[in-house]
Order: structure tokens, then sequence, then C-alpha cells
């Protein structure tokens, strides 16, 4: 049985499934709303009535939906001080950390510049694969630009790249895969700049 043969119970607009429907022959899944059941034995029909916004659907499309909603969710980029960005680091061991790499971003100007960038990834995480990425944008490698205030450092939570696996059981990730990783999202950083 695949994701298309699993049914749910899934409101539009949240994060979650409302419940799971029992399907014990993925052909036969015409009227799950008069006779079904869910894995808990209840009713489809008490679950529908009692959320009007309800709909059944295949978990494959609910977990795309479901998706779409954390992106809507945690698409914001923060700007925090160094203290923030060192307690974070040192709150636990990063599950992903990337130091001193360098990345081309092509400002609204048209101007192309290298910026240094380190960054980790939380382990722990807010609700499905989304957890806590903090970046800290060093300056340029040449000079260029004004980095006399010092380092600038932001924040966001977004859904870990699984190039490293979810609390995949090292300490932490610092090669080539931390870099990847943790690239993803520079570039929504330096648009920040």
């Amino acid at each position: 049985m695949d994701e298309n043969d699993i049914q749910v119970i899934y409101r539009r607009g949240q994060t979650n499934i409302v419940t799971v429907i029992k399907v014990d022959d993925p052909s036969e899944t015409a009227d799950l709303t008069i006779g079904g059941k869910t894995i808990y034995g209840t009713p489809v029909a008490e679950y529908l009535e009692k959320y009007e916004d309800a709909e059944i659907m295949s978990l494959k499309e609910a977990d795309e939906l479901i998706s779409q909603q954390l992106e809507k969710q945690y698409s914001k980029i923060v700007e925090v001080d160094e203290a923030k960005y060192t307690r974070m680091l040192e709150v636990l061991p990063p599950e992903v950390w990337m130091t001193n790499e360098i990345f081309n971003h092509k400002g609204d100007n048209g101007t192309e510049c290298d910026y240094v960038v380190s960054g980790f990834r939380m382990t722990e995480y807010m609700e499905y694969d989304y957890t806590d990425h903090y970046y800290k944008v060093s300056g340029t490698p040449d000079g260029r630009g004004d980095w006399s205030e010092g380092p600038r450092y932001f924040a966001m939570c977004r859904k870990a790249n699984p190039i490293v696996e979810p609390n995949y059981g090292e300490a932490w990730v610092m090669d080539e895969r931390a870099t990847t990783a943790m690239g993803q999202y520079v570039q929504d950083v330096l648009d920040c700049l």
C-alpha cells in the first residue's frame, strides 16, 4: 500500500491530518463517508460532521498540502544579534554546521559579490521536518563593502535538507553535506543584506 492508497481526513490550511481512514481494499474507497471507519473504529461521518471543513483525500495529497502550509507558516527570516546566534549554537550541538563558506550573490542593483557565510541547523524540530537555521554573514573575502559594524546574523525556521536526515544520529555533520544542507537557504539570507 503506497501513499495514494492511504486515505485520510484533512482540514485545508492545517499542518496535520485529522485521522487515517481504515481501508482494507484500496479499490473500494468510493463511499468512505457512509460506511467508512477510522483506524480507531470511529465512523468517518462523525469526523466530517465535527469538522465541517474536513475532506477525505489520499495521504499523498494531504502531505503536499501540509508542506505548502508549512512553507507559508515558516517563511520569515529575522535578523538576530550575535548573542542569540552564539546562545543557540551552544545550547545543543548543531545537527549540521557549515563554517566560512563563500557564496556568490547578485544584489538588486545587479552587482555580484562573494560573501563568507557560516551557519548551523538545530537538532530540535518545530513540526514535521522544520527546524531553526542560523546564519552568520561575515563580509566579503576581498574586503569590499562596509563591514565596520561586524558580521550580521539571521535566523529562520525552514525545512531540513534531506541530504542530512533529520536527527541523523551523528553529533553533528560538518562535511560537504553541511554546505549543501545549509547552502540551500543562503541566497534567501543574502537577499536580506
